[in-house]
């Protein structure tokens, strides 16, 4: 069941009247039936896997909980899940590309194979492995307690809103919430509906109009690509990306507010950064600070925060280890997918990194319109890995923009080189009035959201007034009732 569709709007509105409805440890009950019927709508087979990882976590968690229990068999216990967590993991999600690996090594020796592993992979299996380890850990740590409800439990790994693509949350800040049983607000009910609007924009407006121009410009004939071209293409998949992710997380804000569970924001406007630690303070905050907290500072031999919040703020700003942060890259890299592609993107980020590292200590002063462009184009180039087919074309593709040459003859104003990007691309004026009427309603949305006046009436922003925020609900809705396209998955789905 995708969020951009009408079957989830009307899955959404049932769930929480049933919700709001009932009362008691019912109300549980409900939210798990709903996760449960939210997840099979993908693959009913592969319930049984969800529930187990959450069954076994769940009485490790039980077991971790014994004040008699020794050192060492908690730390058995802690083995255990981690073991058996990341074994499903790496099963599902890394078993055919190891074995195709294993398959081109053999020929290259002269003994080819054929193995191959034909099982799919589950939706959101890494962000549930995830949300489920890092209660254990927790509870090893003595971070938040042994959950003995059951119930209570499954939810907090199972939450329909978080359950296939984040955000990636800890135990401490859902599983509160679920035990106190909110009361109904018709503030956050409010609230919640105007995120969904504003995700569903961001999804259906710009990331998949925009995704057709991706689409034709991964497509190209990479031999022929100027420079420009490759800029093109990676800051046109940046974009997309970022309004696809995005607006899936605020559609799961806004659901989990509808039903009184609050999130931590996953996004704070990344592409104004001015360094690359700032960029991961506000760039999928969820993931950067799990990955913070259970890998990075763990490799440091530094005490995790325990939030998601603040990103890898901690593992930009220290310096503690150039192993630990490019282990850290690496791994965070494969966790997106089982493709060389995304060990690059790791690498670079781990590249782009070190290099920030060393010019910060540096006594220069960088104006700060320069530190925004100079680390939105290390982030730009990180995403031609992240799309690119295979891992050649990538480098291909990386290695234009650092030679001068393909500025020249890539460039159509020069008078040859290849263009046939920008003629497929069809970027000409006048523009599309669906991406200008999109493009001023993110542009009034950005400054009502970080609260700047746009226009003054009787001493307030007009978006803040009853009329203003009914006009840019209205068009919000007309907007993405016009572009709903279902069949348009999620990037993340994917990972």
């Amino acid at each position: 069941m995708e969020f951009n569709s009408i079957s989830y709007v009307v899955f959404l509105s049932l769930a929480a009247i049933l919700y709001w409805h009932t009362e008691g440890s019912l109300k549980l009950s409900i939210l798990l039936g709903c996760g449960m019927l939210f997840y099979g709508m993908y693959r009913f087979d592969y319930l049984p896997l969800l529930l187990g990882t959450i069954a076994f976590d769940y009485m490790v968690g039980v077991q971790l909980g014994r004040s008699e229990l020794g050192r060492a068999k908690r730390r058995l216990l802690l083995a255990g899940s981690i073991a058996v967590n990341l074994g499903v993991l790496s099963l599902f999600k890394y078993g055919d590309f190891t074995l195709s690996n294993i398959n081109a090594i053999a020929g290259w020796v002269g003994h080819p194979t054929t193995f191959h592993m034909d099982i799919a992979l589950p939706f959101g299996i890494s962000f549930y492995i995830f949300h489920s380890l890092s209660y254990t850990i927790d509870v090893y740590r003595g971070a938040v307690r042994s959950e003995r409800n059951f119930l209570l439990f499954a939810n907090f790994v199972a939450f329909f809103p978080q359950l296939v693509a984040g955000p990636i949350l800890r135990a401490r800040e859902v599983m509160p919430q679920l035990h106190d049983k909110p009361r109904f607000f018709i503030n956050d009910l409010a609230k919640g509906t105007e995120r969904i609007l504003f995700g569903l924009f961001l999804k259906c407006v710009l990331a998949d109009n925009i995704g057709g121009w991706v689409d034709v410009a991964y497509s190209v004939d990479v031999a022929g690509m100027g420079a420009f071209d490759v800029w093109a293409s990676a800051v046109l998949f940046g974009f997309q990306i970022y309004f696809d992710f995005s607006g899936y997380s605020h559609i799961a804000i806004g659901s989990a507010r509808i039903l009184g569970i609050r999130f931590p924001e996953n996004f704070n406007f990344p592409y104004v950064a001015a360094s690359p630690k700032e960029f991961w303070t506000r760039w999928h905050i969820s993931l950067s600070s799990w990955v913070r907290d259970y890998l990075y500072l763990p490799l440091c031999r530094r005490t995790a925060i325990g939030e998601s919040i603040g990103g890898l703020t901690e593992a930009v700003s220290r310096g503690a280890g150039v192993v630990p942060l490019v282990l850290t890259w690496s791994i965070m890299g494969l966790w997106h997918g089982a493709n060389w592609t995304f060990l690059i993107w790791g690498l670079w980020h781990a590249a782009i990194i070190l290099t920030y590292r060393v010019a910060a200590a540096a006594p220069l002063h960088i104006p700060t319109v320069a530190a925004v462009v100079l680390t939105q184009m290390g982030v730009m180039l990180a995403w031609i890995p992240f799309r690119a087919k295979d891992a050649g074309t990538a480098l291909t593709m990386m290695f234009k923009v650092l030679d001068p040459t393909t500025y020249i003859t890539g460039n159509p104003l020069a008078g040859g080189g290849y263009n046939g990007l920008i003629r497929a691309l069809n970027l000409t004026l006048p523009v599309n009035i669906y991406l200008l009427a999109g493009g001023l309603t993110l542009a009034f949305y950005t400054f009502y959201f970080v609260r700047q006046p746009i226009c003054a009436w009787a001493g307030r922003s007009c978006l803040r007034t009853f009329t203003g925020r009914v006009v840019f609900i209205a068009s919000l809705f007309a907007l993405d009732f016009v572009f709903l396209r279902p069949n348009q998955l999620f990037i993340y789905f994917q990972f």
